[in-house]
């Protein structure tokens, strides 16, 4: 693939799901960046670096649909099915993302990504927290070592100055 057909597969791929004015600047973003990129590395190794241009144009139009949510009910740019998502139908998605939310708006909770809810299992809930209460021993472990050390180091310095004090401290009156 060169960089002709990277950029009009790119094109085409996000065409009707994202407005003219959208898919212009992402397409120019890419052509600058080829083109900046090719002179050090080659273009055919920043074609390859940059990957599949549908799967780039994906992300694009997924990003664009979370970004900018059409309200509720209204058909937005795809094949108006109408969801907020715009990912109703397995076509409408091009076969990447069918969440099934129904068209709930999803797209300010962290735990909705693409309509799908993602929990982190309960053991790794307890792991983490076994994890947190091991770390805490070690450190606590390891600054009781650090102050038996230090007071074994200063003890005889500080029974030293102890010696003085008692033997001078009495001749200044």
């Amino acid at each position: 693939m060169n960089r002709t057909e990277f950029l009009k597969t790119l094109q085409e791929s996000m065409e009707g799901e994202m407005p003219a004015s959208e898919i212009a600047g992402n397409v120019q973003y890419y052509k600058d960046y080829i083109d900046s990129q090719s002179a050090q590395k080659g273009e055919q190794r920043v074609l390859e670096e940059l990957g599949d241009p549908r799967l780039i144009a994906r992300t694009l139009i997924d990003t664009y649909k979370l970004t900018n949510d059409p309200p509720a009910g209204s058909s937005g740019f795809g094949t108006g099915q109408g969801s907020a998502a715009g990912y109703d139908s397995a076509e409408n998605s091009g076969g990447y993302y069918n969440t099934g939310d129904g068209g709930r708006n999803t797209a300010g909770d962290p735990f909705h990504i693409h309509g799908r809810i993602h929990r982190m299992p309960r053991w790794a809930g307890y792991l983490i927290l076994a994890l947190f209460i091991l770390l805490v021993i070690v450190v606590i472990t390891v600054l009781g070592r650090m102050a038996f050390w230090l007071l074994r180091l200063a003890f005889p310095f500080l029974l030293f100055l102890l010696l003085i004090q008692l033997v001078f401290g009495g001749r200044r009156r």
